[in-house]
């Protein structure tokens, strides 16, 4: 496959593969009213009988409308582009992933309920992932399976990796987006700076929306932040 067929492949799978609420889930966040509250009857009456989470069906639409955001809800191709990232699938798995990284540190900040969101943003990951690597280009079964393994374990280094850059300091942060993000190439030392900036910002962000919004709706834009986004 020439290049150039590479690269139509890739601009075909994005096209083709969209998040939208309605494609992943008929059960959607639009009727969300202050009965559908965590202090709604239905969840008094889930804690009165000792329940204690939100019933994972109610955590699958937003999960919907969390992922979206993370793989549609970006320009990627400013990131590319203002990144000097190559356009492959790779790379947009490595820009996707950041995002659902920082949502999951936003779930985990939510209790016993955020966990239950983290492992499912996670799946709703894994789903699309496949079905873009289906579209990319003809391979085995054996083959596929080798590339999701080998992104499986590239999406654990990377939890550890910036979860520990998270908690440390900027220059840890750093070290984990040239290994994780960047793979080790040589890069302009401001494409690093810009994107630690951009971590804390949307992580500031993420932690200003209502945990009860967060949870039941899941509906959400990145904060502004140019040269990156919008």
């Amino acid at each position: 496959m020439t290049d150039h067929q590479l690269s139509a492949a890739v601009a075909s799978a994005r096209r083709s593969l969209s998040v939208s609420a309605v494609q992943w889930s008929s059960v959607g966040n639009d009727n969300y009213s202050p009965f559908d509250t965590m202090d709604g009857l239905v969840y008094r009456l889930r804690r009165w009988f000792g329940y204690t989470t939100i019933p994972r069906y109610r955590l699958h639409p937003t999960s919907v409308y969390l992922y979206e955001a993370c793989s549609d809800g970006i320009p990627i191709e400013k990131f590319f582009a203002e990144l000097r990232l190559t356009d492959t699938y790779l790379s947009w798995f490595l820009v996707t992933q950041l995002h659902v990284w920082m949502c999951l540190v936003r779930c985990m900040s939510a209790g016993q309920e955020g966990r239950v969101l983290r492992n499912e943003v996670v799946a709703r990951m894994w789903d699309d992932c496949q079905s873009r690597l289906k579209l990319l280009a003809p391979m085995t079964s054996k083959v596929r399976r080798q590339s999701m393994d080998q992104l499986l374990q590239q999406f654990q280094a990377m939890i550890v990796a910036y979860d520990e850059g998270l908690l440390t300091d900027d220059k840890t942060l750093c070290a984990a987006l040239w290994r994780t993000l960047f793979i080790y190439e040589s890069i302009d030392p401001k494409h690093l700076e810009l994107m630690v900036n951009y971590i804390r910002t949307q992580l500031d962000h993420l932690h200003t929306i209502e945990t009860e919004k967060f949870l039941l709706n899941g509906k959400f834009v990145w904060k502004p932040f140019p040269p990156l986004y919008p």
